[in-house]
């Protein structure tokens, strides 16, 4: 019975511009899975080079460590392979399937580097996982280290998605802002956003959106912030 539980595990990896995220989940009757296990390594594999178009040695280095990390946690689950996906930060570097290619020299992980738009469907499909949508189309928002993905969808179509060059991590790199951040920077930030953004705020109102669904870790910060503001 533990042999066919392990056939029936799977392991994927999300190389991301800030962390790598490891989840582990066990198939189960009627087409559903029960995670396992999902663990993020922060890697910051932009840092130095997104805004150059490349990924620094550093950067590269701290890639490998995370995933030594996360091969020894598979074993302990049973799996020697996993299924990786390269997202902004790799797809965006000169070098980025140089590391790629590298990541399956050493580890035997296929990666698959895939574009801003697959990207906002696989996030749509996570989503549909996780939240009960209804026929009302709702906006989804992955705000991640190099880009963020905003697709309008509801529970069987997705009506518009892009992937914008507005990550986290990138900004950093490109604005470097004071700690605190001033009102002036705060202004650039806003003008570089509304400017961006235009095609955004013509689809919104054309799908009457209402509800804004939060698809990345950022949200849970915002959340804890707003717990902790309330008391």
């Amino acid at each position: 019975m533990d042999q066919i539980c392990r056939m029936m595990r799977a392991a994927i990896i999300d190389m991301g511009t800030n962390t790598f995220n490891l989840l582990i989940a066990e198939s189960q009757e009627g087409g559903t899975f029960n995670v396992l296990l999902d663990r993020k390594l922060p890697v910051r594999l932009g840092a130095g080079g997104i805004t150059q178009k490349i990924i620094t040695p550093e950067a590269m280095d701290r890639g490998f460590r995370a995933l030594e990390e996360h091969a020894a946690t598979m074993k302990e689950f049973g799996l020697t392979h996993a299924k990786a996906f390269g997202t902004s930060a790799i797809r965006s570097a000169r070098n980025g399937k140089a590391f790629a290619d590298q990541v399956f020299q050493r580890f035997g992980f296929d990666v698959e580097i895939i574009s801003g738009k697959r990207e906002a469907e696989l996030i749509y499909k996570g989503v549909k996982h996780a939240v009960q949508l209804t026929e009302q189309p709702v906006l989804i928002l992955d705000i991640g280290g190099g880009s963020n993905e905003f697709i309008i969808g509801d529970r069987e179509n997705i009506f518009w998605k892009k992937s914008y060059k507005l990550g986290v991590a990138r900004l950093l790199e490109e604005m470097h802002p004071s700690d605190p951040i001033t009102p002036e920077e705060i202004t650039k930030a806003e003008n570089l956003f509304r400017m961006s953004l235009r095609e955004l705020y013509k689809m919104v109102p054309m799908y009457a959106i209402d509800t804004l669904i939060g698809a990345s870790g950022s949200f849970e910060t915002f959340s804890a912030l707003l717990r902790s503001e309330a008391g």
